[in-house]
């Protein structure tokens, strides 16, 4: 029986001792994971900064494509404009173009028309001309021939 008090308080030395131990080592393993928590915050912290670095460098990348693309758009734009101008310009001088030589066709017709109806004038006059001097060569050769048969009578 004396044999027995004296190995407990060796089993609860032993016991004592790998639990103190076994404490120790929880001890070493939770201070490398506060460790281990502060190089990751640390890093983390690193990354914030970087990824803030980063926004902002979008940001700013952004703000200028988006300043490009509107200063591009704005050059097409401008473009679209002249082009839109200058047809409209163009289409105003066929307009024109087209105004006059509709003027200067009428013009030429009724130049036409005021020639014709001269020529038609002349025509007519004409043939008045050549009736009455037909009929006053008719009166003529009339006369001449009364004439001649009247002194052939006398003879």
């Amino acid at each position: 029986m004396n044999a027995l008090p004296r190995e407990r308080p060796m089993i609860e030395d032993h016991r004592t001792i790998r639990l103190e131990a076994a404490v120790e080592n929880l001890r070493s393993d939770v201070s490398e994971a506060k460790q281990d928590i502060r190089e990751l915050q640390v890093s983390v912290g690193g990354l914030r900064t970087e990824f803030h670095d980063f926004r902002i460098e979008v940001t700013k990348e952004s703000g200028s494509s988006r300043t490009e693309v509107a200063t591009r758009f704005g050059g097409v734009d401008t473009q679209f404009e002249k082009l839109r101008t200058e047809m409209v310009t163009r289409f105003g001088e066929v307009d024109v173009r087209i105004e006059s030589l509709r003027t200067e066709v009428a013009t030429r017709f009724g130049a036409v028309d005021v020639q014709l109806e001269a020529l038609k004038t002349l025509v007519e006059r004409n043939t008045r001309y050549m009736m009455v001097w037909g009929l006053s060569t008719l009166a003529g050769l009339v006369a001449m021939f009364g004439t001649i048969g009247h002194a052939l009578k006398w003879f």
